[in-house]
């Protein structure tokens, strides 16, 4: 079970308490049951027999009902961020939304060339040229924040977060990021030019180098229904 999810169950107790005493169950020992799978790492499976009740009846419900509630909010976020991602003209289309830490302040980003460079269609045809002028959406999206960045999450759309971009997000004291998971040697055809840039090999640097500073990646799928989630 997701350990961030259980905190939030011991932080609105209030609700533990209530479906408790619905339940006809002794709220207190509720309560010590989501402690004790939150000491167990999220496995419910070390409870008594005796306490299963409490989990069965009152836990696994309202944990379940946040993670739904989660995942609703998760997926409108990235598909908005492939709605920015279309605002770009690069064919790679990236997008990227950064939520504040309070939830009601979303900045939006997409990668381009600055404001006031000459962005021609035959510039981002030039590999190279384009490489040197483009600023990532992940970027973007932080530059457009300022320091409500600090604490907040990001979702990026259409590439996996290159070693470039985490530098910026680590700095602006970005404390969770969604996105796709970089491909690992072995899961995919690396480029034969050695001079060409493999974005896989870059991405997983990028991870490395966000989970040392001690920021949370989740990475997601795409399902037939939204999206599939690492912590979930």
């Amino acid at each position: 079970m997701n350990l961030n999810v259980l905190g939030e169950l011991l932080d609105n107790s209030f609700l533990v308490i209530e479906k408790a005493r619905e339940q006809g169950l002794d709220e207190k020992v509720t309560l010590d049951v989501i402690k004790q799978i939150i000491e167990a790492n999220g496995d419910n499976t070390i409870l008594d027999q005796e306490l299963h009740p409490h989990y069965e009846l009152v836990i696994n419900g309202l944990y379940q009902n946040k993670i739904e509630s989660k995942t609703k909010w998760r997926d409108r976020m990235i598909e908005l961020a492939k709605h920015v991602s279309e605002w770009s003209r690069d064919k790679s289309k990236v997008g990227a939304v950064l939520v504040s830490k309070k939830g009601g302040d979303i900045t939006l980003g997409y990668n381009g060339f600055p404001f006031g460079v000459k962005d021609d269609e035959d510039r981002y045809d030039e590999k190279k040229l384009k490489l040197n002028i483009i600023v990532h959406a992940e970027v973007n999206a932080i530059i457009a924040s300022g320091s409500r960045a600090a604490d907040g999450h990001l979702y990026v759309v259409g590439k996996p977060i290159c070693a470039r971009c985490a530098g910026p997000i680590i700095q602006s004291g970005i404390k969770r990021v969604f996105a796709t998971k970089p491909q690992n040697i072995g899961e995919y055809e690396p480029p034969k030019d050695p001079n060409a840039t493999d974005w896989e090999e870059i991405g997983r640097l990028a991870i490395t180098m966000l989970e040392e500073a001690g920021v949370e990646c989740i990475f997601y799928e795409a399902t037939t229904d939204g999206y599939k989630y690492s912590d979930f």
